[in-house]
């Protein structure tokens, strides 16, 4: 597992992924949080991706998981969704998300700074 879950006290999630990230990794990484009873009440997610090495991640994977981000907020509207990386590739892959989200109630944004990261899920 390329990843860890962190479920905050401030009903928050802190996803982060470490080493080689496949799309499948992130794939079941939503997966679990979407099915676990938690996800109802978080008001926001952290996807960490500052500590990758490696990742196997392109538009069609960003496709998938856009519209099940845009699924999810029937259960939760108006969920924050962090993206914060260090590599450009990912953030612009974290912008696309962004991007296809963004007709949905989901408040998304990409970061390279975890702390700027943190400030703006939390307020």
């Amino acid at each position: 597992m390329s990843y860890e879950l962190k479920w905050t006290d401030d009903r928050g999630l802190q996803r982060t992924f470490k080493g080689s990230v496949m799309a499948d990794d992130v794939l079941t990484s939503v997966l679990t949080v979407h099915g676990d009873p938690r996800f109802e009440k978080i008001r926001y997610i952290i996807n960490d991706f500052t500590n990758i090495t490696d990742y196997n991640l392109d538009d069609e994977d960003i496709k998938v998981l856009s519209a099940m981000g845009k699924a999810a907020t029937l259960t939760n509207p108006g969920l924050k969704v962090a993206i914060v990386a260090h590599n450009s590739e990912v953030l612009n892959l974290g912008e696309f998300y962004c991007q296809r989200v963004a007709n949905s109630s989901v408040n998304c944004q990409t970061f390279e700074d975890l702390e700027a990261c943190q400030q703006w899920v939390k307020c």
